[in-house]
């Protein structure tokens, strides 16, 4: 009768503690709100939409973690791809440039791997990750570190949010034009990024 007892208190501390036992959680990009590419020329202001991109997030932590939690060791991978024909502008031109000078024939994707997380800063509310991670396009590596943002979503999700400030030529990537030159774009943008990654289910 103590035996099946003993059995039954452990059988029911395992039950317990399951759910604090660190284990892989996986996560995928579910939701894009705004992701998008902006940037400046000597006639206007222009930006791309990313309308449509892959992403996969593993964590190693307990079920019941929530993004008021993370920590640097929370995260073992992520990577995200953007396919390049479904980055479009409000001109057609433009985007035909865009396309053609993302390679995208020969290098259809836009990818980023998360190569470490440096530090995760909460405070009042708010999770602020230091990622480091490096962006693959048209052929070329850029290794980058950006500030992100991370709230807790709806339906065990997490909302990341950001910006990042770049160099097209960091991809030995030229300016696009347009008009024959009479549109020049100049070599500095800014990422835009505000998605939504859901917990895959087992």
């Amino acid at each position: 009768m103590r035996i099946s007892k003993y059995i039954l208190t452990i059988a029911t501390l395992l039950f317990i503690t399951s759910g604090l036992i660190a284990q892989d959680l996986q996560y995928s990009l579910s939701v894009i709100n705004d992701f998008k590419i902006e940037g400046d020329s000597n006639v206007r202001k222009w930006h791309a939409d990313i309308q449509e991109a892959d992403g996969q997030l593993l964590f190693n932590a307990n079920e019941s973690f929530s993004a008021e939690q993370l920590q640097p060791e929370h995260f073992n991978s992520l990577t995200l791809s953007i396919p390049v024909s479904n980055i479009s502008s409000d001109s057609n031109i433009l985007t035909n440039n865009i396309h053609n000078n993302l390679k995208k024939d020969e290098f259809p994707e836009i990818t980023f791997t998360l190569d470490e997380v440096a530090d995760v800063v909460i405070s009042n509310g708010r999770t602020v990750i230091t990622a480091i991670g490096t962006i693959q396009a048209a052929g070329a590596n850029h290794r980058v570190t950006m500030n992100v943002h991370a709230a807790e979503g709806n339906n065990q999700s997490i909302r990341f949010s950001g910006s990042k400030d770049m160099l097209m030529t960091d991809f030995d990537i030229d300016p696009p034009t347009a008009m024959m030159g009479a549109f020049r774009s100049v070599d500095e943008i800014t990422i835009v990024f505000d998605v939504l990654f859901t917990k895959v289910s087992d």
